[in-house]
C-alpha cells in the first residue's frame, strides 16, 4: 500500500505534466517547496554558489539564437544536495 505522501507526490507531478511546461504552473517545486529562483541559483554558477552547481540540470533549447530556455532539474541531484542539510 503507498502511503500518502507518495499518492500526494503522484498527484502533483500529474497536474504539472497534464499542464504542460509554463511559467504560470506553480511558484514553487511540488516535491520541495522552493521556488523558481532559488532552484535557479542551484542550477545556474553565480556567487551565491561560489560558481559550483550544487545540483545537476539541463538547459534545453529548440533553436541555439534563443536565449531563453526550459531549465530540467536532476531530481536525484536536488534531494541529495537538500538531504546534506538534515540534522
Amino acid at each position: 500500500m503507498k502511503s500518502p505522501l507518495e499518492k500526494e507526490k503522484r498527484q502533483l507531478a500529474g497536474k504539472a505534466l497534464s499542464n504542460g511546461l509554463s511559467r504560470n504552473i506553480a511558484s514553487r517545486c511540488p516535491f520541495t517547496g522552493l521556488s523558481r529562483s532559488v532552484l535557479a541559483d542551484l542550477c545556474v554558477p553565480n556567487a551565491n554558489n561560489d560558481f559550483r552547481l550544487p545540483v545537476k540540470s539541463i538547459r534545453l533549447k529548440k533553436d541555439p539564437e534563443v536565449k531563453r530556455a526550459a531549465r530540467l532539474v536532476d531530481f536525484q541531484s536536488l534531494m541529495q544536495y537538500l538531504r546534506t542539510f538534515e540534522q
